[in-house]
């Protein structure tokens, strides 16, 4: 079945697709390396798909904990290089102001549960991603003659597995149709 993503911890890619995209991107580590390469193969006319039947075997936060402030800044940094790279212009400035509403929210959170580390690090990963805005941008225009309208939301969330485990509650894919 066809999905937005797939998990790097369980991807294979054609080699030739890999190179025409020119791999990862470096400056994404250890996050959302494998979601960038999706998008800029499903902008080039790809498909991502999953076999519901594979079984894999996967040690979560191998890199970074999940209570490590850095996984934080660098989930909500790679986040934001990852939305400017391959969001479609005409949608970008909505999806960018949800996402900078969203960050606040989460920011909060953290707060409220006393994470001061966390908070600090959406903070850190805000001016990181500002901080670096020109080569962001760069990465953008690289990418957009392949950028279509087909990256709307609903077309978008019709294949993000999260929304459609926690937001629809299909828990399993024999609940899912696409």
């Amino acid at each position: 079945m066809e999905v937005f993503w797939a998990t790097g911890a369980c991807l294979a890619i054609r080699r030739d697709a890999f190179n025409i995209i020119h791999g990862f991107d470096q400056d994404l580590f250890a996050h959302m390396e494998e979601i960038d390469v999706c998008w800029r193969l499903k902008n080039r006319g790809y498909k991502i798909m999953c076999q519901p039947e594979s079984i894999a075997f996967h040690v979560g936060g191998g890199t970074l904990s999940k209570i490590n402030p850095q996984k934080t800044f660098l989930n909500f940094r790679n986040n934001l290089i990852v939305l400017t790279k391959n969001y479609h212009y005409k949608f970008f400035p909505l999806i960018f102001l949800s996402r900078l509403f969203l960050d606040g929210i989460a920011g909060l959170l953290f707060v409220s549960k006393g994470q001061f580390a966390h908070f600090w690090a959406v903070i850190r990963a805000h001016f990181a991603f500002y901080g670096n805005l020109f080569n962001n941008f760069r990465k953008r225009k690289k990418e957009a003659a392949y950028i279509g309208t087909k990256n709307r939301p609903k077309e978008m969330l019709q294949l993000l597995l999260p929304y459609r485990f926690f937001i629809k509650k299909q828990k399993t894919f024999e609940n899912l149709s696409i």
